[in-house]
């Protein structure tokens, strides 16, 4: 700003970010990095075949009974857990190449 250049500070909330990794696009630029062999299965593994449910306890004081709802298992298809290490790891690789499409700027990522 002392040299009258123009400063841009964008700041992008990737609250659910998590949620939306293709799992395909990731193993390939895992593979771009070099994960190849038992690595890249193991963490094929940990990506893939996952199911989630919801399952719901309602209790009725009144009658003093308790029901459950619980719904059908379904694939998650596009997700890395948030609360890992590895997805947080995972998660730096995928949104690496960033800066790499935007010329003529000096980019920091921070997650």
């Amino acid at each position: 700003m002392d040299k009258q250049l123009y400063n841009l500070d964008l700041f992008f909330d990737l609250t659910k970010a998590y949620d939306v990794i293709n799992n395909k696009i990731l193993l390939n630029k895992l593979e771009y990095y070099g994960t190849t062999g038992t690595i890249k299965a193991w963490i094929k593994s940990y990506l893939y075949y996952r199911l989630q449910f919801v399952e719901i306890f309602k209790t009725d004081n009144i009658k003093r009974i308790q029901k459950i709802y619980k719904s059908s298992c379904k694939e998650i298809k596009h997700v890395v857990l948030q609360q890992s290490v590895l997805g947080s790891l995972l998660f730096l690789l995928y949104i690496n190449y960033l800066p790499l499409n935007i010329q003529d700027a000096k980019l920091v990522l921070f997650a």
